[in-house]
């Protein structure tokens, strides 16, 4: 019988970089850095690491009204070690995303 948790978060931050942000579509990138710290315990056993990482993100928006948007965006996510210089793991992720700018 094994009680196991995982927990983590993240802080980044980055740059975004906007085609033609005032027509119905417009394209996007965005880059950045930041840290990911994982915890775990497994049976009163706690373990945790920090990881720094590098995303970069490519996507598209739709506009709906002058501030509402839809946009899908596909992230890639490196984390690495800064001691070992080496990738430890690389991560992607897709993202449909509603936006709301609130005047």
């Amino acid at each position: 019988d094994t009680n196991f948790e995982y927990s983590s978060y993240s802080i980044s931050t980055g740059l975004k970089l906007t085609t033609t942000p005032y027509k119905q579509f417009s394209g996007f990138t965005r880059a950045g850095v930041g840290v990911t710290n994982f915890s775990t315990d497994s049976n009163g056993i706690s373990d945790s690491a920090s990881r720094n990482q590098a995303y970069l993100g490519l996507g598209a928006s739709y506009r709906l009204t002058q501030n509402q948007f839809f946009s899908f965006e596909y992230h890639q996510v490196h984390y690495f070690d800064l001691k070992d210089a080496a990738i430890d793991e690389n991560n992607g992720s897709v993202f449909l995303t509603y936006q709301q700018y609130i005047r």
